[in-house]
């Protein structure tokens, strides 16, 4: 009876540790389907939106709307935005946030070597405004908008994205990569489809298409009409230099100061809008 006694004993404590073993995964049970989440959340996998790509250059001018009197550049790289040269020691890092993005300045790592160099006096003021958590929202232009209660800053890119119309009115502003430096001005104007001095009766208009950074001339029929007036004004004398230069483009951009310039065939044409 004393040895049954005994196996009875180890029989009971075998059975507890099943039962608390069975326990503890019966507890886990019910959020079984939460399993992956909660592993995800263990593990520090973001349950987020994919972020905006923010290589490259970008320009933010202003701060809750209001205008900034110099624009600061930041060099987007991995997961920083850096303020050139990076021996200035000015940057900011980011990473994803829930369904937006989160800003932090990097603690000091050690000893840093610091450039002897002027920043923008506005440079600390802005990557101190971007700290924290943002909503993030990418527009047509390319832009990056960030936003949250009461704020919002926006990340122009460097250099916009290359216009889809020349519709407007231009002035040559530059030729073959040198201004256009003449005693008279060229004006150029333009709808969606041509571009043309005036007046018509010149001859003088190319008609275009642009698909993306593409700039592509489109054949017309170039005899002279013989029912058409006859101009009463002399062209200007680099007229058809000018509408030769657009003729030979198959590339169109802007120009960091907001021109537009079509290019291609080893001719350019810089245009300015008026």
């Amino acid at each position: 009876m004393h040895t049954r006694s005994v196996r009875l004993a180890g029989s009971s404590a075998l059975l507890a540790a099943m039962l608390l073993v069975s326990g503890c995964v019966g507890h886990a049970g019910p959020s079984g389907k939460d399993g992956p989440r909660a592993a995800a959340a263990a593990n520090g996998a973001p349950d987020a939106a994919p972020l905006p790509d923010l290589s490259g250059k970008w320009v933010i001018a202003r701060i809750d709307g209001r205008a900034l009197p110099h624009p600061i550049a930041l060099t987007g790289r991995g997961d920083s935005l850096v303020w050139e040269p990076d021996c200035a020691g000015q940057s900011i890092s980011y990473r994803a946030a829930g369904g937006g993005i989160e800003f932090s300045r990097p603690e000091p790592d050690g000893e840093q070597v610091v450039c002897e160099i002027g920043y923008p006096q506005d440079l600390p003021r802005v990557l101190d405004a971007l700290q924290g958590r943002w909503s993030v929202a990418q527009a047509a232009d390319g832009s990056v908008m960030l936003s949250r209660a009461g704020a919002s800053i926006a990340l122009h890119p460097a250099i916009p994205a290359a216009p889809t119309t020349l519709a407007g009115e231009w002035r040559v502003a530059g030729i073959d990569g040198e201004d256009f430096d003449e005693p008279y001005g060229i004006a150029l104007s333009a709808d969606e489809h041509e571009i043309w001095w005036t007046p018509r009766c010149a001859g003088a208009h190319v008609a275009y298409r642009i698909s993306g950074a593409r700039f592509e001339v489109i054949a017309s029929d170039t005899r002279p009409d013989p029912t058409a007036p006859v101009c009463k004004i002399a062209p200007p004398p680099r007229l058809a230099e000018v509408m030769d230069a657009i003729r030979a483009a198959d590339r169109i951009e802007r120009t960091p100061h907001n021109g537009v310039r079509l290019s291609g065939h080893g001719r350019s044409l810089t245009l300015f809008g008026q």
